[in-house]
């Protein structure tokens, strides 16, 4: 099921005029790329994507062109220092619940 919540949340930011369109927005559960993040990937500058299952990479490149793909728990990668400051938005999940 698909819904239309986060293109509402992007269009809430926008109408904020919010610069969204330089944000790196970190996807906590990728997968594929094929719901929720195309609602918003047109509005961001960048779209970094979590996913544990690595099958899930080639779909999401191809799916969410202004993407990087990471494999790897989300959780354990949340520790890293590396990442600490780099996203201006983190997605958890999708709008589903």
């Amino acid at each position: 099921m698909k819904t239309d919540a986060i293109r509402k949340i992007f269009l809430k930011f926008k109408k904020k005029k919010l610069d969204i369109k330089n944000w790196n927005v970190l996807e906590f559960f990728a997968r594929d790329g094929s719901w929720h993040t195309n609602d918003y990937n047109k509005y961001v500058k960048k779209i970094t994507a979590w996913e544990i299952d690595n099958k899930h990479k080639l779909s999401f490149k191809k799916n969410v062109m202004n993407s990087v793909f990471i494999n790897g728990d989300s959780f354990e990668l949340l520790k890293k220092k590396k990442y600490f400051n780099k996203f201006n938005l983190i997605i958890l999940d999708n709008p589903q619940y």
